[in-house]
């Protein structure tokens, strides 16, 4: 039996709050694995993300596992690596590519996508699971004993567990953590975030745009542009038919405490100043609206869960991602396979809060892990000029030889296969599968002991004097 086939004795009522990719992709599992699942969303079924989305071989492994390969692959396109692109100036600065023997070893590929496409796939895996998704319902409150939501319209449901997919600024995460003690206003930094998409049709316009952007004519497929406190990274996706561009940087001219400078189109004109490269410019121009997403840097939480282990929060509620990094989906993805396949083992009451701990404890680490290598990935693209650069840029250029990828050396696959393996081939799965043998069957070993030994009636021996049988006479 696969681990997606295997049902938990002891089924749950769960409540998720938040449709979110993580909140969809848990909801999905957790009823492969047995559970009536509902998901509470705050935003409508026909809310559109705009922007794309990466997802590494970590990601696209379990998707494959959960037999949403074939749909992934008729929206999503693979690439093998990407051009660094100074933003100042348009300057090739190197290449990062991954070698074919390294993608072949790891199983599973790096694919491009629409965020939209990538959600639907979710949310129709989801239904067809048998989650029930409610939109247009916003959870208010979140109450740990007896587990209950509150709604804004003040119904209340209960349910066995609720768990908080809803983002960094989570009403389950208030429920867990003292709101008053974190800040939830931006740093000093005021790193921005822009999503901007294109038709492809508007690039083909323009012939440098349309050897820039066509992988077909030589175009990089996923190019980073760096620079001085300026990072932006484009790929075209839907088949080529749209190109997507989002961009990082410092504006202190932002009011980061005025709602209306928030989650709202802007124009391309805004951005003008932000490159040097003129193929980025004209791709900023030929935008009609580019999309501000207001990123509130806030450090992951210490506790995952409340004391009774009936209140959870996962993804970017627990462990908030950093911009412009390949991992803000990946790790919400792994955090739904593990806690499919512990809770796909419940069989007792008694057990819920030993697997919520057990999935604090796989996952916490491997994103703390994450989120510090895609912080120094971020400081080292946002680098003004001087030594550090030059050190960077000639690490760049030395990653890929001249002979391409075809021509890497034995040595130069296996020092590659180091870097990524522990990162791109890790799997959600076998974490946790070897989690259960190691402690989880300990700990059922435990308890059918103890029970054992409970269960167990002391025998009372008596001593007996026999008595001679003539005395008896």
């Amino acid at each position: 039996m696969s681990t997606l086939d295997r049902k938990a004795l002891l089924s749950l009522d769960i409540i998720i709050v938040g449709g979110s990719n993580s909140g969809l992709a848990t909801a999905f599992r957790l009823c492969k694995a047995g559970h009536r699942v509902r998901i509470f969303e705050r935003g409508s079924k026909s809310d559109k993300y705009p922007g794309g989305i990466r997802l590494p071989p970590n990601l696209t492994k379990i998707l494959d596992e959960w037999g949403l390969g074939q749909q992934l692959a008729q929206q999503a396109q693979s690439t093998q690596g990407s051009q660094c692109i100074s933003v100042e100036t348009g300057e090739t600065i190197g290449h990062m590519q991954w070698g074919a023997e390294v993608m072949a070893e790891l199983g599973s590929q790096f694919m491009l996508m629409h965020y939209s496409d990538f959600r639907s796939i979710l949310q129709e895996a989801a239904v067809s699971a048998g989650v029930q998704i409610s939109y247009n319902k916003a959870v208010v409150r979140v109450f740990p004993d007896p587990s209950h939501i509150q709604l804004l319209d003040g119904e209340e449901i209960y349910a066995d567990l609720i768990i908080g997919a809803d983002g960094p600024s989570s009403v389950v995460r208030e429920a867990i953590v003292n709101p008053k003690l974190e800040d939830p206003q931006m740093g000093s930094d005021k790193v921005l975030v822009y999503s901007v998409t294109i038709p492809r049709e508007r690039l083909k316009e323009d012939p440098e745009l349309d050897a820039f952007t066509n992988p077909e004519l030589g175009g990089p497929q996923y190019p980073f542009f760096m620079g001085h406190s300026r990072l932006a990274v484009g790929f075209p996706m839907r088949g080529g038919s749209e190109y997507t561009l989002q961009l990082c940087f410092r504006d202190d001219s932002v009011d980061s405490t005025d709602a209306k400078d928030w989650d709202m189109p802007i124009s391309g004109e805004a951005l003008k100043s932000i490159t040097g490269d003129l193929r980025l410019q004209k791709i900023l121009n030929l935008s009609s609206s580019i999309y501000r997403v207001r990123y509130v840097d806030r450090e992951p939480l210490s506790e995952w869960m409340d004391q009774s282990g009936r209140l959870l929060v996962i993804g970017e509620a627990a462990h908030p991602s950093i911009p412009c990094g390949n991992h803000a989906c990946s790790l919400q993805i792994e955090d739904a396979e593990v806690l499919g396949t512990l809770f796909s083992r419940l069989h007792s009451w008694d057990q819920i809060h030993h697997l919520t701990e057990a999935f604090q404890e796989l996952r916490q680490a491997r994103c703390d892990a994450i989120r510090q290598s895609d912080k120094i990935a971020l400081r080292l693209a946002l680098l003004p000029p001087g030594p550090d650069r030059n050190a960077r840029n000639d690490m760049l250029r030395s990653m890929m030889p001249h002979a391409g990828p075809q021509g890497w050396s034995d040595e130069k696959i296996r020092c590659q296969w180091e870097e990524v393996r522990m990162v791109f081939g890790y799997s959600a799965r076998e974490a946790a599968e070897d989690w259960w043998i190691m402690w989880g069957l300990l700990r059922e070993r435990s308890k059918t002991r103890e029970l054992y030994d409970k269960m167990q009636v002391p025998i009372e021996v008596t001593e007996v004097t026999r008595q001679d049988d003539t005395t008896a006479n």
